[in-house]
């Protein structure tokens, strides 16, 4: 702020002296010295003009502070100023000079409000800030409330900036706040991405939890925004602060459930799901408040119609009661049907067209049509979101009988068959004479032809002829109607008040450029209003209509889990660095911290790929180096614990390869699975003929994807066919053998609706079995699950810049679960030794794999079986 240098004093002399180097403080010690010449500055016509004409605008921002601090007046009313009509700056320039000045006033006004002591900040202060929003960006406007709403005994603080707007209408509020705040979390240097920081940085347990709540007001608003970037991102950031204040999170869902905006009050309620499932047991007594008031507020009728929003609320309801903090009958409650009425009849298209269609000439504030597009016929909305969504529901009511599959038999047309045998030659109906003598549609079908990779014996007409002889009845569709969907959604989204009028030209802006149809993207306004619509949809379709049955089963629908992607975010899931989100889309980053571990050597059992000179017939012939299962199983952290390896992919690569991804290399996996100790050695025996070498070919089950959160897997997550939560009968060489993986596997892609990563999340976890057992605490460093000391138990294990990857168990508690619920571990073991080369296609590729299934006790054992090996091309 200070700094010694020789300065120069006018009329040729010079000296030493001390500069000011911050500007702002030197302006205010520049005004504080003026100021100080003055008997009484509030009555010194002197200051006034002074101020009036002389200063500059840094001494202006720092009167605009120091006046109402210091002698309780503003600025604007000490210099009387107003802003009049602009004048003609041509016809009389000090009267423009004036103008400019005032406003200028006005702008610092508000500029500076965040630096002023909160007493200083009046009615009178707030009457100008009224009349300067006519002079301001409204973006800028929001900026300065953003920055002052964690002030508790500030007027303009979050409480403020809530009321304000609260009061206004949705649509009303997204045409200003909204559009003003699209890009908010971009701007690295604005007050709305500091906070969001801030949130992302968090808990804070020292907080005043007032002062955590009112920051927080204004990040749940940005909520509102079909920008999914910054909508997400906030999400993660605020769940990630809000773990560890559950009494603010009560707090927010309370204040947030009178807002008129669903985008708002489900995404809300999802933070509140997501802090609940990465809060910790010593906030059990802020939990037990926060879910008894998003049982009571979102399950007491009239429910809300928002599949999003139920969604998540019942996720909580399931938390709560697994924490038995609220009964068991709190579940039968959050169940459905809720009572919700059923979709009504929409409008017709041809209605729709006639009066929303596009017309030649229409202006954006006009035109329907981006509404129109996206949900009529093929539009990327009908397409991709409703069509798959309303696919999971029959067109049957609740109650009614749902029609039994039939077996579509064609219909034979004789006519048409006698045409056709009329086509053929003689060679052909002797050819065809049995086939001709009892006529089935499959005898002589394309595809039979092409399966024995035979030559269709008819020609191109005969095979016209051929099929017209056998009419299929029209399939029964028993879904329901996708169309009426769309036409529901669109009359919805009007209603809703999406207008051309308040959106048209911000939505064309947005859109222009954005040819894709991908869901990855920032959205406009028009679809924040199309997603609403159709959530509310399908909370009515759910709670009137049947499941479809397309494969013959029944299974009812519980939820959005069972619907690919439409969760649309894991609230669950850290947030990503700030800087590579805003800076890289989030690529080459993952949400995870470091493990808790450190493993000795990474990946075990290194290769010195120096003694090979890269030739790949000495890397094959060195046996003796080969993986054992040992080798893959057993490790060692810097600490000395032993752990073993549930799963892994180890992947051992040549540094000296003229490209990383060719050369010599070595990959390795493990895979297991628990078995009863009694039927270990049948199983082994079972397997041994076998030739998958995955339990994923055992089990039939390929991880969560796009269905469970991180923070749901394991623990209290909803019905999924992944979730493995006991044994499981299986059958295989004949026999009949009850095992339970491992591991679940848990992928978040990022490639579709969460726009908060740019690479898709992906994990091991210990198996529902395991963690419902053991009762641990998942930790996101690593991710690990830790015991009550704190201490890691499993742990994800991965390292920067290697491909290497497992899921670890220490090997003590291995040793007591084995024992305590007389299990043993199924190990598959498999490797390869390869070189790849830019000319893959020309000459041999000398190749070693090798896999074996083995066995392991509570004595930490290995009962290997015999290896079967693969070589190729090594003389």
């Amino acid at each position: 702020m200070l700094t010694r240098e020789r300065l120069h004093l006018g009329s040729g002399r010079s000296g030493e002296g001390v500069r000011i180097v911050f500007q702002a403080f030197a302006d205010f010690l520049l005004l504080k010295r003026r100021l100080a010449l003055s008997d009484d500055p509030l009555n010194d016509e002197a200051v006034r003009q002074w101020l009036t004409e002389e200063s500059s605008w840094g001494i202006h921002e720092a009167a605009t502070i120091l006046f109402p601090e210091v002698y309780g007046v503003e600025l604007l009313d000490f210099l009387s100023l107003r802003v009049t009509e602009a004048p003609d700056g041509h016809e009389d320039r000090d009267a423009w000079n004036q103008h400019g000045r005032a406003r200028r006033l006005y702008e610092v006004l508000v500029e500076t409000l965040p630096y002023r002591a909160s007493e200083a900040i009046t009615q009178r202060t707030i009457d100008l800030l009224n009349e300067a929003q006519r002079y301001l960006r409204r973006s800028d406007l929001y900026e300065v409330l953003f920055a002052l709403a964690p002030q508790p005994d500030n007027r303009l603080n979050g409480e403020g900036l809530h009321r304000y707007l609260l009061h206004r209408k949705m649509p009303e509020r997204d045409s200003d706040f909204g559009i003003a705040m699209y890009q908010a979390l971009s701007d690295a240097s604005g007050t709305a991405a500091r906070l969001a920081r801030w949130a992302a940085a968090g808990p804070y347990p020292a907080y005043d939890p007032k002062v955590v709540e009112l920051a927080c007001i204004p990040l749940c608003w940005l909520l509102s925004s079909p920008n999914r970037f910054m909508r997400d991102w906030t999400t993660k950031a605020l769940v990630h602060l809000l773990r560890g204040h559950l009494d603010v999170m009560r707090a927010l869902v309370e204040r947030f459930w009178a807002v008129d905006d669903p985008y708002v009050v489900q995404r809300v309620v999802a933070i509140a799901y997501g802090a609940l499932l990465r809060s910790s047991p010593q906030h059990a007594d802020q939990a037990k408040p926060l879910a008894e008031l998003v049982h009571k507020l979102v399950f007491t009728p009239p429910v809300r119609p928002d599949e999003l929003l139920l969604d998540a609320a019942r996720g909580i309801v399931r938390w709560a009661v697994a924490q038995q903090m609220l009964p068991a009958s709190a579940l039968d409650m959050s169940r459905r049907p809720y009572g919700l009425t059923v979709p009504g009849p929409p409008p017709t298209e041809a209605r729709i067209k006639a009066k929303y269609g596009g017309r030649e000439g229409q202006s954006a504030d006009e035109s329907y049509l981006s509404i129109y597009l996206s949900l009529m016929g093929m539009g990327d909305f009908a397409r991709y979101v409703v069509q798959p969504g309303v696919h999971h529901f029959s067109r049957y009511r609740l109650g009614q009988s749902y029609p039994e599959r039939q077996r579509r038999e064609p219909r034979f047309i004789k006519s048409r068959w006698e045409k056709f045998v009329a086509s053929l030659s003689e060679e052909q109906k002797m050819t065809l004479a049995d086939k001709l003598r009892n006529p089935e549609e499959q005898a002589l079908s394309r595809l039979k032809s092409l399966l024995r990779r035979a030559e269709d014996p008819l020609s191109e007409e005969q095979r016209k002829l051929w099929d017209a002889s056998f009419v299929y009845p029209k399939p029964v569709d028993n879904d329901y109607p996708a169309d009426i969907a769309c036409r529901w959604i669109f009359r919805r989204t009007l209603s809703l008040g999406w207008t051309p009028k308040l959106f048209g030209d911000e939505d064309r802006r947005i859109g222009r450029g954005r040819g894709g149809r991908e869901g990855h993207k920032a959205e406009r306004w028009g679809k924040k209003y199309q997603w609403m619509a159709y959530h509310e949809l399908l909370a009515r379709i759910a709670d009137n209509y049947q499941a479809s049955r397309h494969f013959g089963d029944s299974e009812p629908y519980e939820g959005l889990h069972q619907i690919i992607g439409d969760r649309e975010i894991d609230p669950s899931l850290p947030p990503i660095d700030y800087h590579a989100f805003n800076e890289e889309g989030g690529n080459g980053v993952t949400a995870w911290s470091s493990p808790l571990i450190s493993i000795e050597a990474w990946p075990p059992a290194p290769l010195d790929f120096s003694r090979y000179r890269g030739d790949i017939r000495r890397f094959l012939a060195d046996a003796a180096s080969e993986p054992t299962v040992a080798d893959s199983l057993f490790l060692s952290d810097r600490e000395g614990h032993d752990w073993v390896a549930l799963e892994s992919f180890l992947n051992k690569v040549d540094p000296m390869a003229d490209k990383g991804w060719r050369g010599l290399q070595e990959k390795s996996t493990i895979h297991t699975l628990l078995v009863k100790a009694d039927d270990a050695s049948a199983l082994l025996k079972a397997l041994r003929d076998e030739s998958r070498h995955d339990t994923r070919d055992l089990l039939d089950s390929h991880g969560h994807t796009d269905c469970c959160y991180v923070g749901e897997v394991g623990r209290i997550g909803p019905n999924c066919p992944h979730r493995h939560d006991t044994l499981r009968r299986v059958s295989i060489g004949g026999k009949e053998i009850e095992v339970v993986p491992t591991i679940e596997e848990y992928t978040w892609e990022g490639s579709i609706l969460d726009c908060s990563i740019g690479d898709t999340a992906n994990v091991l976890l210990p198996a529902t079995f395991i963690q419902q057992a053991a009762g641990l605490t998942f930790d996101m460093r690593g991710p690990g699950w830790l015991d009550t000391a704190g201490a890691p138990v499993f742990t994800h294990y991965e390292e920067p810049g290697d491909e290497s990857r497992a899921l670890l168990v220490r090997k003590t508690f291995l040793q007591n679960f084995l024992v305590e619920h007389s299990l043993e571990l199924v190990v598959w073991h498999w490797y390869e030794r390869m070189q790849l080369r830019d000319d893959y296609h020309q000459g041999q590729h000398p190749y070693v794999e090798s896999s074996v299934i083995a066995r392991l006790g509570a004595d930490m054992k290995i009962g290997q079986g015999t290896p079967q090996r693969t070589e190729r091309d090594l003389e």
